[in-house]
């Protein structure tokens, strides 16, 4: 079935994964490139919903929930395509 609904996207996601430790938690850091270049977007697993996390710096914006970033929006809705409002307001949330 996913090989189904991978060959029926239009816009293929590409992006390179980093993989950081950073405070003894490993954050992945996936840098998108073609069509949702500059992107960039990091994530943690935790352990626990009660575990502690301290953004680094390099965070501009908790996304999580945020529809627009998955990866099936993104195919559909390609960074390049946002608004310049759009991109704008990832920095004043």
């Amino acid at each position: 079935e996913g090989e189904i609904i991978i060959s029926n996207i239009k816009n293929k996601i590409k992006k390179k994964r980093h993989y950081l430790i950073i405070n003894k938690q490993e954050w992945i850091i996936d840098c998108f490139v073609d069509k949702n270049f500059p992107l960039k977007i990091a994530e943690i697993e935790l352990k626990n919903d009660k575990e502690f996390v301290q953004i680094p710096s390099f965070i501009s914006r908790e996304i999580s929930g945020l529809k627009s970033f998955s990866n099936y929006e993104l195919s559909k809705y390609p960074f390049e395509t946002w608004k310049k409002d759009e991109k704008n307001n990832l920095f004043t949330h």
